[in-house]
């Protein structure tokens, strides 16, 4: 008889821990939240939620809401904030990249973009990657890689994760960073999918189940380490087994200093006289000497994604909430600002203006509602806009002879006078079969302009009256392009993994190396010195390709895009990626 009672015992006490250990959990998947569409689907899914108390939480992911509208986004808070259990977000592409204020609408009502919670003897954890311009790629920003990296070490290596993501791992290229952190822990990852829908999860003994199908189990055995770059030897983890030996290139790179800022820096480095600026999708400002050394940092706490200018030792900053600040770039202090209402999001770029009577320095920036905007840059006094696009501007807008050029979304080039604001000219393909949504950053010899289409075209315009004078559509040309710097060569790379050059009188095509480029991630410019070019690509190596077309990888920066080598003076370059990572070298 003792015997069965101990049995029942055991019995009883087994399945209180197994009952102790088990909950369920709501998901939601690409919502898409409409306020134009109805909700009451959605509504009678929470009131479904409300009514069963076995539900702990909700977990809300995918792309919230349809357009990335701020109605959409407080719609959407007025109906979880019926939710009697707490609810957790992670936006996606619609929410962030693709809507109108590129985030600062999402962070103004819902603050955090990632979740990290414990229920039981379980952590949910939900880290959200950035997609790339040009690409189905995405990448983990060092700002999520870091804060995971605290998350994780605080865990006890015996509970069980359950990871939430906004992307697939397979199309990540910094995925191994996110395998090392979890390597050896009792993992599942609830992958992403394009489709609405709506489940209930049940998490028990280390599984989580959706009627009754195991999710998907990520094996962490597997340890990746990085490839890092070094000073010392900045070639050593480049492969050159596919290269001629006879036709590598005996220019080496002399690096002069690298520094790792570990911030998401959407943006190129602004070079000046003595400084360098470089500045983070969070609002973290840095200006560094050419010696490598940080001589301040101001964080202006609002999202920037485009390049700074700088005009008589003043700093020209604009944010996605719409602020246009002037800093003092000596010391990082904000002299003043002014509030627009669009989210700026292109270089800002400087300009000289007669206003009243008085020549005066000025800056234009442009809106993603596709307004350009000119201020007086000593008292930030609006000159002049304009709205002859109500399309997204998808280019860097070019500056030339008091002209600026851009192209928009809906297929053309325009050029507009900095100084009024006034329509030169619109410029749009002619006899194309495929839609034109995206150009190349436009490039000028000063005379003509330069630009690639998202067709594959290579396009020569006249700069003063916007007419085609030749194209070139056999070599399918990606959206990178650059300019010799006699202007008589275009460089372009193609779909085909090819660097082209192209007569700039004619378009003839003249050369063409094919090299280990892959797809392009972000639009590049590549420079050419001396017959010699620097190209960046978007597996993180600089290529050099010298003057007999012979070619090699310089150094490799890390699973990360590249931003276009810049050149600072005739043998001094310098070249930074999207992680913060900055590299100056010379070439010998």
């Amino acid at each position: 008889m003792k015997r069965i009672f101990t049995i029942l015992f055991l019995i009883i006490t087994l399945v209180y821990n197994l009952q102790s250990q088990s909950y369920k959990f709501a998901l939601f998947n690409n919502i898409q939240i409409d306020s134009n569409s109805s909700t009451n689907a959605f509504f009678e899914k929470i009131k479904y939620v409300n009514n069963n108390p076995e539900i702990k939480f909700v977990i809300v992911k995918g792309n919230l809401t349809a357009h990335g509208y701020p109605d959409e986004f407080e719609l959407l808070k007025s109906i979880l904030d019926s939710c009697n259990v707490p609810y957790y977000l992670l936006p996606d592409f619609n929410d962030i990249e693709r809507s109108q204020s590129l985030g600062s609408d999402y962070n103004l009502i819902f603050g955090k973009t990632y979740f990290s919670f414990k229920k039981e003897d379980a952590y949910q954890i939900g880290i959200r990657g950035s997609k790339y311009k040009l690409s189905n790629m995405a990448h983990f920003p060092p700002k999520e890689i870091n804060r995971l990296k605290k998350v994780i070490n605080k865990i006890p290596t015996n509970y069980l994760i359950i990871l939430f993501l906004n992307n697939p791992l397979k199309i990540v290229d910094n995925n191994w960073q996110i395998r090392n952190i979890f390597a050896g822990r009792k993992l599942f990852i609830v992958n992403p999918r394009d489709n609405t829908s709506f489940k209930i999860l049940t998490v028990q003994n280390d599984s989580v189940y959706s009627t009754n199908n195991l999710l998907d189990l990520l094996s962490t055995n597997l340890r990746i380490e990085e490839k890092n770059f070094t000073q010392k030897d900045s070639t050593q983890f480049i492969d050159y087994s596919y290269l001629k030996k006879k036709r590598i290139p005996k220019s080496k790179a002399n690096i002069f200093w690298q520094k790792n800022l570990q911030a998401e820096t959407p943006n190129n480095i602004l070079i000046s006289k003595d400084k360098l600026f470089l500045v983070s999708k969070d609002g973290v400002i840095y200006c560094l000497d050419y010696k490598g050394n940080i001589k301040w940092i101001h964080n202006l706490k609002e999202i920037i994604i485009s390049k700074p200018a700088i005009t008589n030792d003043v700093l020209i900053v604009a944010t996605t909430a719409g602020d246009l600040f002037t800093l003092k770039a000596t010391t990082g202090e904000v002299i003043q600002s002014i509030g627009i209402d669009d989210a700026l999001v292109t270089s800002v770029l400087k300009t000289r203006i007669n206003y009243y009577g008085q020549e005066t320095d000025a800056v234009v920036v442009g809106g993603s509602s596709g307004l350009f905007y000119c201020y007086t840059l000593n008292k930030l006094e609006l000159v002049w806009n304009n709205n002859f696009s109500d399309s997204e501007i998808v280019t860097k807008p070019l500056s030339i002879k008091h002209r600026i050029i851009f192209g928009s979304k809906e297929g053309y080039l325009y050029s507009i006078d900095d100084r009024t604001g006034v329509l030169y000219w619109k410029w749009k393909p002619k006899r194309v079969k495929k839609t034109i949504v995206n150009f190349s950053n436009p490039v000028s010899d000063g005379k003509n302009i330069f630009a690639t289409t998202s067709n594959g075209i290579i396009y020569k315009i006249d700069l003063l009256l916007g007419t085609t004078l030749w194209k070139n559509r056999t070599n399918k040309a990606n959206l990178s392009l650059g300019l010799s710097s006699t202007g008589r060569t275009v460089i372009t790379k193609s779909r085909n993994n090819k660097l082209n050059l192209f007569n700039s009188k004619t378009g003839h095509n003249y050369k063409g190396i094919r090299l280990n480029f892959g797809k392009d991630l972000i639009k590049h410019q590549p420079i050419e010195f001396n017959r010699n070019i620097l190209i960046s690509s978007d597996k993180g190596t600089l290529y050099l390709i010298n003057k007999r077309y012979y070619y090699k990888p310089l150094f490799f920066l890390g699973n990360a895009a590249l931003h276009s080598v810049q050149k600072i003076n005739d043998n001094k370059f310098i070249v930074s990626n999207v992680d913060g990572k900055i590299v100056l070298f010379s070439l010998e």
